[in-house]
């Protein structure tokens, strides 16, 4: 191979070189655009969410207030949290029954089981 070949050959390799580093710069800058883009679309929904959350609260803020006013609204609603709090002791007592009954089972086998210990221990 002569001098001018491999000069020709090490020019197309620099050139080479050089256009991939171009090419490099380019995806690097291309990828950091990208994640600032995402970045800012993250940040809008972020608003968004908190926008319609704020929006959300001052429709049910709204809403409460238009039913405070009215004397018959707020008995309805009284009632409700009677009728709410009396299913729930309801199902408070039921699960206190149900529970208080698999302790009595659990505590009678308990003593079975240590009768029959004691008959073959002793």
């Amino acid at each position: 191979m002569s001098t001018s070949e491999k000069d020709e050959n090490q020019a197309r390799v620099s050139a080479l070189m050089k256009e991939r580093d171009e090419f490099a710069k380019l995806a690097l800058e291309r990828g950091k655009a990208l994640e600032e883009k995402q970045r800012e679309i993250k940040e809008l929904f972020l608003k968004l969410e908190e926008t319609e959350h704020s929006l959300k609260e001052t429709e049910d803020k709204f809403v409460s207030e238009l039913r405070t006013l009215s004397v018959n609204a707020q008995v309805v609603r009284l009632k409700k949290q009677l009728d709410d709090s009396e299913r729930r002791q309801r199902e408070s007592a039921k699960e206190y029954d149900a529970y208080k009954r698999h302790m009595s089972t659990l505590l009678g086998k308990e003593k079975e089981l240590n009768n029959k210990l004691r008959v073959l221990i002793g």
